[in-house]
C-alpha cells in the first residue's frame, strides 16, 4: 500500500511548491515534554507530529536517522487529499511510526484502509480522553497514544446526518464499532472480543460537549466540558465521573483517572496570564492535584518574558513508579528579537519542598536562531539538566513529521543543531544531537528529511491572463 500511495502522489503532483515549515511553538526555548501514556516506562520515545494537508495538495517526504552506530533507518511518507480521495502513509523497515491509511469514495461516503484514528465525543469509548492535568491552551508536546488507533477499515458518511462503521484490531484486540448521529447528538456501540460491549452517547451545544460511556455490566464513565468568557476573562471547565472498573479497549486505557475536574482561566491586561487547577482520582489512595499560574509580558524591541509557578501532588498514572509526593516548580523564560538573529533563554526547576527547594529536576536552555530568509534557518539549542534518581525528564526534538522525546537522567547536557533550507523544489531539514550524561558514553543522533508539496488542481490565485 505505501508503494501504491507513493506512485499516486508522483502522478498527481504536476506543480511543485516548497513545503512550509512545520508549525513550531513560538517559544525559542525547549520546554520539557511528557510522553503519551502508552510509552515505555523508560527510554526515548518517538511520537507522530501530524499536521494537515489542504484539499488538492500532495506531500512526499524522504528521510533517515541514526544513533551514531552503523544502523541507518530510512523512511518515506506520502500525504495527499483530493476531494474524497486521500491518504497518509509512512514506510520504513525500522520506522516505529510506519503505517497509515488510504481513503477512497464508497457508497455515499468514504472508506479508509490501514491505521485509522476514530474518536467519539470526549474519547471515553473510542479515542483518547484529555488528561485532566494538561492545560488545553498550552503549547506542549502531548501526542495521543497509538494503542488507541485501529488497524483495519472504517466507513463514514454524512455531515448533518452521520454514520460510521469500523472494524479491526485495537491494541491487539479485535473490535467492531458503529455510530450514528444527527445534529448535535451521536450514539455508538463498540463490540470487543475480550469484554462486554460499550455504548456511547454524546452531544455538544452552546460551547459545551459531553459523553457518557457504559458497558453491559454497568461500568460507566461520563465527561463534560464547557467554556466561555466573563468580561475579559476566558474560562473552561472540565469534569469526569464514573466507576473504577470502566476500561475501554487499548493497552493504556485503564490508566485514565475515573474522576477528575479542571478549571482553566486566562486574561489579558498589563500582562497576559493563564491559570489552571485540577484534581483527579484513579481509586482509593491513588489521586493527584495540580495548580499552575503563568504570566507573560511583551517588552520593547519585540522582547518577551514569561514567569510561571506550579505545584503537583500525587500520581498522574495508576501504577506509576514516580514518587507520589509534592512537587513544586518555578520557571522564567525570555525571548528576544524578530529579525535575522533571535535568542531564547529558559530556566526551570522542580523541588519536593516549598519554593522548589531540594531540586529533583532542573533544566536550563539557551536557543539561538539565525534566519537568512523565510526558508533558510540555523538553530542551536543547548540544555544543561539535573534529574534525581526516580524522576523523569524528556527533552523534545522536533522533526518534520515526528517528535523525538529524549529521556535524560543524572547530570548532563543536551546539544542540538538544526538546519533548514530549500532543496530541489522542496525543503530540507537536518539535525545533529549530542547528549552527554556524566559517567556515561555520549549519545549522538542525526536525522534529515526532504519534503516537497505539490498541487493536484489549478490554484485560482495563481491563474494567469
Amino acid at each position: 500500500m505505501p508503494a501504491l500511495a507513493w506512485a499516486l502522489a508522483t502522478v498527481l503532483a504536476p506543480a511543485a511548491r516548497t513545503a512550509p515549515a512545520p508549525a513550531d511553538d513560538d517559544s525559542l526555548a525547549v520546554t520539557p515534554a511528557e510522553p503519551p501514556d502508552d510509552a515505555p516506562g523508560e527510554g526515548d520515545v518517538v511520537a507522530p507530529r501530524d499536521g494537515t494537508v489542504a484539499d488538492g495538495d500532495v506531500e512526499v517526504a524522504m528521510g533517515a536517522d541514526g544513533d551514531g552506530d552503523r544502523l541507518v533507518r530510512p523512511r518515506r511518507r506520502v500525504r495527499f487529499r483530493d476531494g474524497a480521495l486521500g491518504g497518509d502513509l509512512r514506510s520504513g523497515s525500522a520506522d516505529p511510526l510506519a503505517g497509515g491509511a488510504l481513503e477512497v469514495p464508497f457508497v455515499h461516503g468514504t472508506i479508509a484502509f490501514g491505521r485509522v484514528s476514530p474518536r467519539w465525543g470526549r474519547g471515553l469509548v473510542v479515542g483518547a480522553p484529555a488528561d485532566p492535568w494538561r492545560d488545553a491552551r498550552a503549547s506542549t508536546v502531548a501526542p495521543a497514544p497509538r494503542t488507541r488507533s485501529l488497524d483495519g477499515a472504517r466507513w463514514r458518511a454524512g455531515a448533518g446526518l452521520r454514520a460510521e462503521v469500523a472494524g479491526g484490531s485495537m491494541a491487539h484486540e479485535r473490535v467492531v464499532l458503529a455510530r450514528a448521529g444527527a445534529g448535535a447528538w451521536d450514539f455508538g456501540v463498540l463490540s470487543r472480543a475480550r469484554g462486554a460491549p460499550i455504548v456511547s452517547l454524546g452531544g455538544q451545544a452552546g460551547g459545551g460537549a459531553f459523553e457518557l460511556g457504559m458497558s453491559r455490566y454497568g461500568a460507566w464513565r461520563a465527561e463534560g466540558t464547557r467554556g466561555g468568557r466573563v468580561g475579559g476573562i476566558g474560562w473552561t471547565m472540565r469534569g469526569r465521573a464514573g466507576s473504577e472498573r470502566y476500561s475501554p479497549p487499548g493497552a493504556a486505557a485503564g490508566r485514565d483517572p475515573a474522576q477528575a475536574s479542571a478549571l482553566e482561566l486566562d486574561g489579558r491586561g498589563i500582562v497576559a496570564w493563564r491559570a489552571m487547577g485540577s484534581l483527579w482520582r484513579h481509586r482509593s489512595g491513588v489521586a493527584g492535584a495540580r495548580a499552575a499560574l503563568e504570566v507573560e509580558r511583551e517588552l520593547t524591541q519585540h522582547d518577551h518574558v514569561a514567569l510561571g509557578t506550579e505545584e503537583q501532588h500525587g500520581a498522574r498514572r495508576d501504577g506509576s513508579t514516580r514518587p507520589p509526593g509534592m512537587r513544586q516548580a518555578g520557571w522564567v523564560e525570555w525571548r528576544g528579537g524578530r529579525g535575522p538573529v533571535r535568542l531564547g533563554l529558559r530556566d526551570e526547576i522542580w523541588g519536593h519542598r516549598g519554593f522548589a527547594r531540594d531540586a529533583v529536576r532542573a533544566v536550563s536552555t539557551v536557543r539561538l536562531v539565525f534566519e537568512a530568509d523565510a526558508m533558510t534557518t540555523l538553530a542551536i539549542t543547548r540544555s544543561a539538566y539535573h534529574v534525581a534518581y526516580g524522576e523523569d525528564l524528556y527533552l523534545p526534538e522536533a522533526g518534520t513529521d515526528r517528535w523525538w522525546l529524549r529521556a535524560v537522567s543524572g547530570d548532563g547536557t543536551h546539544t542540538r543543531i538544526e538546519f533548514t533550507a530549500p532543496l530541489a523544489g522542496g525543503r530540507l531539514h537536518a539535525s545533529l544531537t549530542r547528549i552527554e550524561d556524566i559517567g556515561r558514553s555520549p549519545r549522538p543522533h542525526w536525522s534529515f528529511d526532504w519534503t516537497r508539496r505539490s498541487r493536484t488542481t489549478r490554484d485560482p490565485a495563481r491563474a494567469g491572463p
